[in-house]
């Protein structure tokens, strides 16, 4: 092979990748054209619903009456309907089919005594923040240590070294 016919593969190349990319980009725009609207628009479904208020999904806790762009984060506000369940109760939803599968149970939360014996594991650990040390500035040498390993326990009046 020729430089020539490097250079001819390497240009070909370049333009097919190019036409790829730009292949790539067009597909991942969203359609508004007329052929890709649906039958049931989501404004057409919204114009139905009540708004009570307008938020910033960024500063939720921020109330607005009207839509509008956001002062926080500069977007749009976005409408909270009356209808919308779940929105302003606590926790999580889990659905029907998901429960069943993972076997997950829900009862009321009460005081009670518990049944039966609970075997968990567990660390036994001295505090940390209790455990001082001492130093004395002291020019000398330690013939005998009576204490052999670190935090083994003294007793007020035994000798240490």
């Amino acid at each position: 092979m020729n430089v020539r016919t490097r250079f001819a593969l390497a240009a070909a190349a370049a333009v097919l990748m190019t036409a790829g990319g730009m292949l790539g980009y067009w597909w991942a725009q969203p359609r508004t054209g007329a052929d890709h609207a649906s039958t049931s628009s989501p404004a057409a479904a919204t114009a139905d619903r009540e708004v009570l208020y307008w938020y910033d999904p960024m500063a939720p806790d921020q109330r607005f009456d009207r839509p509008g762009k956001s002062p926080f984060m500069d977007m749009q506000l976005v409408p909270k309907y009356a209808d919308d369940t779940g929105g302003d109760r606590p926790g999580i939803a889990v659905a029907a089919e998901l429960r069943r599968t993972l076997g997950i149970r829900t009862v009321a939360v009460g005081r009670g005594r518990l049944e039966g014996a609970l075997s968990v594991p567990g660390t036994i650990a001295w505090d940390l923040r209790r455990e001082h040390v001492v130093s004395v500035p002291v020019d000398a040498v330690i013939q005998q240590l009576h204490v052999k390993a670190p935090f083994d326990t003294v007793r007020a009046g035994q000798p240490v070294a």
